[in-house]
């Protein structure tokens, strides 16, 4: 069974590309996650006018997303 076909009976609503996986993420890999969010340095934390955000897959520009490197520090997690 091709990933595709397997990811349609996660579908939510009409939109195509709207995914729910129940328990995709166990309870220590979600305690870990937000460990990681929580404790990264402030410099990586960008205050918006309602949120604030991080940004670990590039540098937002007006011309587009440019790349950056990952912190080395996540890159142990491995998606199965």
């Amino acid at each position: 069974m091709e990933a595709k076909e397997v990811l349609n009976g996660f579908k939510v609503g009409s939109l195509p590309t709207l995914i729910y996986i129940p328990d995709f993420v166990s309870e220590s890999e979600q305690t870990m996650l937000l460990n990681n969010v929580y404790g990264a340095p402030v410099s990586k934390w960008k205050s918006l006018k309602n949120r604030r955000l991080q940004n670990w897959g590039g540098v937002v520009h007006e011309k587009g997303l440019l790349p950056q490197e990952y912190c080395k520090k996540k890159r142990h997690y491995k998606f199965v």
